[in-house]
């Protein structure tokens, strides 16, 4: 009975807790105010930049990768006699994983150029659209 007790005891005090800790930021949230928007927006476009250089670190990642089993690949096909039977399954597990990561490459350079332009687009809509006198246009 003690341990059922604690346990709802606990349960509710976290639940206060987390509710006390949200009320701040739904206020901040739902203030209405031009700088409440603008934060908003600024974050938004931090977070689309932020996503970009994600995907742009992880297309060179992809890329150099790529070029590292390009060069295996190529040792492969000059000394598979080194390789005995197994030279064959090697250059085609290398050269499936060449495909892989040189598509996954472009997906990544593509979805960075999409957050590009969601930020671009994003920070034009925020700071050109509320108000077209703006010096910032």
């Amino acid at each position: 009975m003690k341990k059922g007790k604690f346990l709802a005891i606990s349960y509710i005090l976290s639940m206060a807790a987390a509710m006390m800790l949200l009320s701040p930021v739904e206020a901040a949230g739902h203030s209405g105010s031009k700088e409440a928007g603008m934060d908003r927006t600024v974050a938004i476009v931090n977070h689309h930049d932020a996503r970009a250089k994600f995907h742009e670190d992880t297309a060179l990642e992809m890329q150099a990768r790529a070029r590292e089993q390009k060069r295996l690949l190529e040792r492969y096909e000059t000394k598979s006699y080194l390789y005995g039977r197994r030279a064959q399954d090697l250059q085609a597990h290398t050269d499936a994983l060449i495909r892989k990561l040189d598509r996954s490459a472009k997906e990544h350079v593509r979805e960075a150029a999409l957050h590009r332009r969601m930020a671009v687009q994003c920070a034009e809509n925020a700071f050109c659209a509320p108000n077209p006198k703006a010096e910032l246009c």
